[in-house]
């Protein structure tokens, strides 16, 4: 019996040792895909007001911000603004996109995109159609 175990000891020390001078190689799979943005094809977003969900969509005619709470009926935003993700306002202005963090101050989104509180991103073109992208930036 003390032969046995001593032949499987052998037998195991062994099989580790050649185990250990050649490793397992892995190969890192990265994808360098994005993925594209893609027109909406209704123009509209998703935000939160109050934790209450709200659909917006801007008017490509003369750029004026509608509401709504059910996605059928629409209502004119007067302050033409909405919150992103992170509580930070938005508006079209002169077909830019603007931001601030307490609504008096106001500075131009450069790439004119933003996060929406669904977790998709969304920008306008320069002829305010609305475009999105899936995908975490």
């Amino acid at each position: 019996m003390k032969k046995i175990v001593l032949i499987a000891s052998v037998f195991c020390c062994a099989y580790v040792a050649n185990a250990s001078e050649s490793p397992i190689k892995l190969k890192a799979v990265v994808s360098t895909e994005s993925a594209d943005w893609v027109k909406t094809p209704t123009g509209v977003w998703e935000s939160f007001v109050d934790e209450k969900k709200v659909f917006y969509k801007i008017n490509a005619t003369d750029g004026s911000l509608w509401s709504s709470s059910d996605n059928q009926k629409w209502e004119l935003v007067k302050e033409n603004s909405w919150q992103d993700k992170n509580g930070k306002w938005l508006k079209l202005e002169n077909k830019e996109l603007k931001s601030s963090t307490d609504g008096k101050t106001w500075s131009v989104v450069l790439d004119s995109q933003w996060e929406s509180a669904n977790g998709m991103w969304y920008k306008f073109d320069e002829n305010l159609i609305l475009w999105s992208k899936a995908e975490k930036m």
